[in-house]
């Protein structure tokens, strides 16, 4: 009995051990998502902030005014969540940032939560489409202009539009043009307020605050004044497909090549017709990662310089990978690269691949990172996890780097993860989840263990007692056989003698 206590006792503590693990993970938390990460001009997202076992402010801000906020950009919840809605006023790209500013566990006010959370928010033209004897791109809602005639300037280098969209047909004219102005509006059409204006006999229209009044010093000596417009108007790789879309505002990308080619055809066109574009490293392509550089030079001398990773993947010989052994796979262990990469609780349906660069995996929990393994094929490599924190509902990109010593090469992965939509939130690692059927599991080996523990002292018991109730018998056996038959022979005489005594005469009986 005392090992069954002893036994017992250790088991019970190691429930509470493994019970309290699960309610720290429940503890008071802050966490926000966003409806979606890239919009057209005049399209709403909204952000949503949540608190779960926790109280306090926090703030909603957006970077630039790409886009805008309705309502406050602050906020307050008690275990609760609350949403705003933002617009999309002008193309290129705007982060979004939710941080707490007053935030404590709704159990234990002296443990402050402290959260920031980004999301960059990627902002496309409106598409138009062509209608009017203009001949311009126009959109179904035309401005109201209320008509004027003054002189105004540019502020900038800017393109003058034929029509009232960011996407018409355009002239690029520089900062401090002289225009005459026709009309002003209030509306918001495309994302802009737009003025009609006349340049060189022609009706153009320009947003309300590319223009000024203010006549610049130089634009008696228009030919002193040099653009400072190094932004590409389009950029294009031939056989590959850059990722995100190309957008003048971003300029970081990435591809992938599938074919054994060594240079690729780089098309690349500037917006201002007196910048220069110079293009580098679209030749002598090595297996894995290849950095092409896009330098834009302003007329002014400003550069600007669009990056586009791309990853070559070749199939040179074939060996057995420790990743899966009973798997055929390319790997040359000359080129950098991963040896192995493995993902705790999750893997790729066909199994990990070391010149297979690009991946997918679906999860059916939501979580907000992943625990990731990932070992290079040489000693001194180091490997850098970008992407695998702060996971949003739906899709998300895990980069991994494999850097060599010297740092000349640079091998990349990239895992896109898909997490389930209408989670209320997720909880901080996969490790919950296993914890939880670990504990599960540890209840009936518990249950299995006490069910077996008590059947073999029952068992024990019976085996004693039988063995106490045979020794008497054993004694009786061995005393004097004649002694034995007079107290047989004797009972039997006095259950004669009883059976005698109680039988009846037959025949009737007065009373």
């Amino acid at each position: 009995m005392k090992k069954i206590k002893l036994i017992s006792t250790l088991l019970i503590s190691l429930i509470i051990l493994c019970s309290m693990s699960v309610i720290s993970k429940a503890a008071g938390s802050f966490d926000a998502s966003i409806s979606k990460t890239t919009v057209t001009v005049g399209d709403t997202f909204t952000v949503t902030a949540k608190a779960s076992g926790a109280a306090g402010f926090y703030t909603v801000t957006a970077s630039n005014t790409n886009a805008t906020i309705t309502g406050s950009k602050e906020g307050f919840v008690d275990n609760s969540s609350e949403t705003w809605t933002f617009k999309a006023q002008k193309a290129g790209t705007v982060t979004i940032t939710v941080k707490t500013t007053d935030m404590t566990d709704s159990n234990d006010d002296t443990k402050s939560i402290t959260k920031t959370k980004t999301f960059t928010v990627t902002i496309k033209e409106k598409t138009t489409s062509n209608s009017g004897s203009s001949g311009g791109n126009t959109t179904s809602k035309q401005p109201n202009f209320t008509t004027v005639n003054k002189k105004v300037y540019t502020t900038n280098d800017v393109n003058l539009r034929s029509s009232w969209s960011t996407s018409s047909s355009a002239v690029l004219v520089s900062a401090g043009t002289e225009l005459t102005l026709t009309g002003t509006s209030t509306e918001v059409v495309n994302g802009y307020i737009w003025y009609r204006v006349t340049y060189k006999g022609s009706t153009k229209y320009i947003a309300k605050n590319f223009v000024s009044d203010t006549k610049p010093e130089d634009v008696d000596h228009p030919e002193t004044i040099k653009s400072s417009n190094n932004y590409l108007s389009s950029l294009t790789i031939e056989k590959v497909t850059l990722s995100p879309d190309f957008s003048r505002e971003t300029l970081e990308y990435t591809a992938t090549l599938k074919e054994d080619l060594t240079k690729l055809n780089v098309t690349a066109k500037a917006e201002h017709n007196n910048a220069t574009v110079k293009i580098e490293g679209n030749s002598s392509l090595k297996d894995g990662e290849n950095t092409i550089k896009v330098t834009v030079t302003a007329e002014n001398g400003s550069k600007k310089t669009y990056t586009v990773k791309v990853t070559k993947t070749t199939d040179d010989t074939t060996i057995e990978t420790s990743a899966n052994p009973n798997t055929s796979q390319t790997i040359d262990d000359s080129k950098l690269k991963l040896q192995s990469l493995e993902i705790l609780g999750a893997g790729f349906s066909d199994g990990f691949n070391p010149d297979q660069y690009s991946y997918e995996l679906s999860l059916n929990i939501a979580v907000s990172e992943l625990k990731i393994t990932a070992v290079p094929n040489r000693e001194d490599a180091t490997v850098e996890i970008l992407g695998n924190s702060d996971f949003k509902q739906g899709d998300n990109l895990i980069t991994i780097l494999v850097k060599s010593a010297s740092g000349e090469e640079t091998t990349t992965y990239q895992i896109k993860v898909h997490l389930p939509i209408g989670v209320v939130q997720a909880q901080h690692n996969i490790e919950f989840y296993i914890m939880c059927v670990a504990i599960g599991i540890v209840v009936l080996l518990i249950i299995l263990i006490i069910t077996l523990i008590t059947k073999k002292a029952k068992r024990k018991k019976n085996v004693d007692y039988t063995q106490e109730e045979t020794i008497p018998t054993a004694n009786i056996n061995e005393e004097d056989d004649t002694k034995k038959e007079e107290y047989t022979n004797d009972d039997f005489l006095d259950n004669i003698e009883i059976t005698k005594k109680a039988k009846r005469s037959k025949g009737k009986h007065s009373v």
